[in-house]
């Protein structure tokens, strides 16, 4: 077997050398082989103030792999976002975006496509990277303790590979009814319980969780039967929390539970009127007192098969004394929601650390942040329990500055909104310069009309000048100005002058200790 990989490797060696060069080419490429480099290609550097985005997908029913054997690009100004999937829409990896030269180093698919965006500011530009791309079978839809197990395929996902059903708390599935449903768990996904909040627990075994919000005062009773009577089932509630409530801002539990059944043995287990106990060890009879609901209160439940078994369990719901549950499932958990304009146009990012029920975002656009109309539609992930990551692009702005919001609709119709962002676009010749003071570099960013050479010039109170030619593009440059580093504490002015020798503007700089 050894032999045999080592020939692959050499044969494999032989022919890449004879294989494709993709030059970041921004577009979409159905390949499974091939050389992967920035837009320098193998021996220059890649350009200034570029927005690439380029997909390489399967040509076949396998998943794509790219390897990176060298990178270095300008660090903490210039990125490369990896996605696993088709669009910039798809989850990013782990350790994305990529800066300076940590690597990504070898990237798998688990859906057949990987997307690259790299994005580069007006200055420094350095090496870029270099990356070979093949396939390889895609890893089986199999679960082992909540993630991907791609073994079978004899690769490591890397933290790339898609999410199982759920089996974190952030992942759980909405109770909206009195009647039965059967459940079942393969393991956990993250170890969520510890001596801090899993009361009369042992951690999880093969965990499955839940939600519940009361839409009406009552009482809630269930059952929990395990298919196999012989298996040992616990469980344990957690709450009330606020109606508010969603699952990123309530998961983990981070209190001691509010019902909590740990009885050995198997059978039946669950909530029951008269079991007059609220939580129970080892020796307990596996029952415990009902809860008493106010309009409006969120639970979390997790129900553990401490067998280990993978077998099946019912869970009967009675609700009672007027009681019933809310069929909304909480809602996305919204982490971030940002903007900034690039050089057509506005680009808006958003990331979300769960989602349930979501149909997709309407991208809402406003000059006066009050009347806001619809400019487009993003798909949502349906339910999902991993971070995923949205972008749209405004090729329009409505002004220089142009507010944003996002409209969530679930598949129900039912709709929320973010807060409101706003985007500020340079006008032609604008300059924004930070820090002032100074300490040492000076950050200048500054908008141009056309191409060419710029002279920085920095005088100071006595005349004595220090001058800087740079080359800049059309559009918006950053420029970093290192000249302040060996200059002494005090007042200078720096002067923009563009190839006819005028001054495009001037600005008072302090120097500081």
């Amino acid at each position: 077997m050894i032999r045999f990989y080592i020939t692959f490797v050499l044969i494999f060696t032989v022919f890449g050398l004879f294989s494709q060069n993709y030059n970041n080419p921004n577009n979409t490429i159905n390949t499974c082989s091939g050389n992967f480099y920035d837009s320098g290609g193998s021996g220059s550097n890649y350009g200034n103030n570029l927005t690439r985005t380029t997909t390489f997908c399967s040509n076949s029913s396998n998943c794509v792999v790219v390897d990176f054997s060298s990178f270095d690009i300008e660090d903490g100004w210039d990125y490369l976002y990896v996605y696993n999937g088709p669009t910039t829409g798809s989850p990013q990896i782990a350790g994305s975006p990529f800066t300076g030269t940590t690597s990504p180093g070898t990237v798998y698919s688990s859906s057949g496509c990987l997307t690259f965006r790299f994005t580069s500011d007006g200055s420094a530009t350095e090496s870029g990277w270099a990356a070979s791309i093949s396939c390889i079978p895609c890893p089986p839809a199999h679960c082992f303790n909540g993630v991907l197990d791609g073994d079978e395929v004899g690769i490591n996902c890397g933290g790339s590979c898609p999410a199982c059903p759920p089996e974190n708390c952030v992942g759980g599935t909405t109770i909206c009814s009195d009647n039965t449903f059967s459940g079942n768990s393969s393991g956990f996904g993250t170890q969520e319980l510890s001596s801090s909040n899993d009361g009369c627990l042992s951690g999880e075994h093969q965990s499955s969780w839940y939600f519940f919000q009361a839409s009406a005062a009552g009482t809630i009773e269930f059952t929990i039967s395990p298919s196999n009577s012989a298996d040992d089932y616990d469980f344990a509630v957690w709450g009330p929390y606020p109606s508010s409530s969603t699952p990123g801002g309530i998961c983990p539990p981070s209190t001691t539970p509010l019902r909590c059944s740990y009885a050995a043995g198997g059978g039946d287990t669950g909530l029951q009127t008269g079991a007059g106990d609220n939580t129970e060890g080892a020796g307990g009879d596996k029952w415990i007192n009902p809860i008493n609901m106010n309009l409006g209160d969120v639970f979390i439940l997790v129900i553990d098969n401490y067998s280990e078994s993978s077998f099946p369990f019912d869970l009967n719901i009675d609700l009672s004394g007027g009681a019933s549950l809310d069929c909304v499932p909480l809602p996305i958990e919204l982490m971030s929601f940002v903007g900034e304009a690039a050089e057509t146009g506005n680009e808006l990012q958003w990331q979300t650390m769960a989602e349930v029920n979501n149909d997709y975002f309407v991208v809402e656009a406003s000059k006066d942040a009050s009347n806001f109309i619809a400019i487009g539609n993003v798909d949502g992930a349906g339910n999902s329990v991993e971070v995923n990551n949205y972008i749209y692009y405004d090729n329009s702005p409505l002004a220089a500055t142009t507010y944003y919001r996002l409209k969530q609709v679930d598949f129900n119709g039912k709709f929320s909104y973010s807060d409101v962002i706003s985007v500020r676009r340079m006008e032609d010749g604008e300059v924004i310069i930070s820090p002032n003071p100074v300490k040492d570099v000076l950050n200048i960013e500054f908008k141009t009309t056309q191409a060419g050479n710029y002279n920085f010039i920095v005088v100071d109170l006595l005349g004595a000048v220090i001058e800087k030619n740079i080359h800049l593009n059309k559009g918006t440059n950053n420029i970093k100005l290192d000249v302040f580093a060996d200059l002494t504490q005090g007042f200078y002015m720096l002067k923009i002058v563009d190839e006819n020798n005028i001054t495009l503007t001037t600005n008072k700089i302090v120097k500081k200790p």
